[in-house]
């Protein structure tokens, strides 16, 4: 074993300090630096008779509290803004409703499929919020589409765990920079509900115009649909900023007889 002389003279071919010019991200790390850096630091105080030292803590990583952090783009735009907005997106890509999902099996086949998405070149399309994962996910947080684990309902949560996945909310938050900062409506919309659990269920939900049966709707009258809804929602979110309290009685009117059906019913938002 080496002594502590000999230990004090390997320890001056060492890279000690993250401010060393030797010290290169892609082989050292900051944390591992700052532990030999405080054995350096022991073994000098012991080798001067004292019986402690002072020594250094590696700087706590920076957390990225997505959900906090608000984005209130759908609250703050204007008319010709939000008008431009709609028409530009192609919300019905790829969506397709489900009315309840298969428990545990269910989350893990949507997570592959996210994992799956994000190892091809076009990533970032892949899992667009207009590529169907919007719709998606507000089915969830509105209670269209039931989600349970042995018998809790457990769709908002999962819809939550989703959404720190898909690259539109990450770039919404700044989470990569704030230089590349893309204000999103529909991450907007989603962090929103993330932030006030049980409030889509307040919500409108999408209303398919024409043909009952789901499988007879074309993806551009979905998508048509899809626009009225987010505008909807939208309209709804202003008006409860506002405090409006007539707006106020009309969702909780909503809220009852979406209650009053599903309990009737068993149906996912009183479908």
């Amino acid at each position: 074993r080496l002594s502590h002389e000999e230990e004090l003279m390997l320890l001056k071919h060492c890279v000690c300090d993250a401010c060393d010019a030797k010290f290169s991200a892609k082989i050292h790390s900051v944390y591992r630096v700052l532990v030999v850096k405080n054995r350096r630091s022991w073994l000098r105080a012991t080798a001067a008779g004292k019986d402690e030292c002072s020594v250094e803590v590696p700087p706590t990583p920076m957390s990225h509290p997505w959900i906090y952090q608000w984005d209130d783009h759908g609250l703050d735009i204007s008319e010709p803004g939000l008008q431009a907005l709609i028409e530009n997106c192609d919300l019905a890509r790829a969506y397709k409703h489900q009315r309840t999902m298969d428990g545990l099996e269910g989350m893990i086949a949507v997570f592959n499929a996210i994992n799956q998405a994000a190892k091809l070149p076009a990533a970032t399309a892949a899992l667009a919020l207009q590529n169907g994962f919007f719709l998606f996910l507000y089915d969830l947080f509105s209670g269209h589409t039931s989600l349970k684990l042995l018998s809790n309902d457990c769709a908002e949560t999962f819809a939550i765990m989703c959404l720190p996945l898909l690259p539109d909310v990450y770039r919404g938050l700044g989470a990569a920079g704030d230089h590349e900062k893309d204000r999103s409506l529909m991450s907007s919309v989603l962090l929103t509900l993330a932030r006030k659990p049980g409030l889509g269920k307040f919500l409108p939900r999408l209303s398919l115009s024409g043909s009952k049966n789901r499988a007879q709707k074309n993806e551009d009258n979905t998508n048509n649909d899809a626009k009225v809804l987010l505008r909807s929602v939208l309209h709804d979110l202003h008006e409860l900023s506002r405090h409006d309290e007539s707006s106020m009685k009309r969702l909780l009117s909503r809220r009852v007889d979406v209650e009053t059906k599903s309990n009737m019913f068993g149906y996912g938002c009183g479908k």
